[in-house]
């Protein structure tokens, strides 16, 4: 333990680095104290931090929770954002202003996510590009190197690679109005099944069948 140093910071009332801080937890376990986890926020509230440079940048965090070095980093320098889950090294590395709400887990997962807000991505990205998403809302990713079919849409969902979905617009108890695809990442119908080049399964749709016959 000699190798790093320890950094633990608990304020149940006001953090004496800035006015208003309160309710804020960070943990930096490195050698250079000038990574600091939430080293910009001066007036937040509320926010957990845990690695080397974890919302780094976020100025005025709020509701936010960021694990792992770089998480939630903000790459283009001093942003504000609210409300988000970053769980994961790198993760939300580029995050801006506005990219509040987004609930982004893996390693690299969002990690080109600028102004982007309540974007879901769960899985690892092992290369910076595989997790495409850079602005746009509401969007659903899940599966390890994957990617949207756009970087900026809204209302996408990939799950796979294997179903798609547009127009996920609902909220509270409304219904979304869009299209569900299988094999097709540009569903046209409310539910379209697709097959593609290379498909050895001629049977596109079976119902009440486990097994071929």
């Amino acid at each position: 333990f000699s190798y790093f140093n320890f950094m633990f910071k608990i304020a149940l009332q006001t953090l004496a680095r800035g006015s208003g801080l309160g309710n804020e937890f960070t943990i930096r376990a490195i050698a250079d104290s000038s990574r600091s986890a939430l080293g910009g926020d001066t007036t937040g509230s509320n926010n957990t931090a845990l690695g080397a440079d974890a919302s780094r940048y976020n100025t005025l965090a709020s509701s936010s929770v960021a694990v792992g070095a770089l998480a939630a980093y903000g790459n283009g320098g001093n942003y504000t954002a609210t409300g988000y889950t970053v769980l994961g090294v790198g993760a939300g590395f580029s995050m801006a202003t506005s990219s509040d709400f987004n609930t982004l887990i893996g390693y690299g997962a969002g990690n080109l996510l600028t102004t982007g807000r309540g974007n879901i991505i769960l899985g690892a990205a092992s290369t910076t590009s595989y997790s495409n998403r850079t602005t746009g809302n509401d969007n659903i990713l899940i599966g390890t190197n994957m990617s949207l079919p756009s970087a900026t849409a809204n209302n996408q969902l990939d799950i796979g690679n294997l179903i798609w979905g547009s127009a996920l617009n609902g909220s509270s108890t409304m219904y979304s109005t869009g299209q569900v695809g299988i094999g097709s990442s540009t569903p046209w119908a409310r539910l379209s099944v697709q097959a593609n080049n290379g498909d050895t399964n001629n049977t596109l749709f079976a119902i009440a069948s486990s097994t071929a016959s």
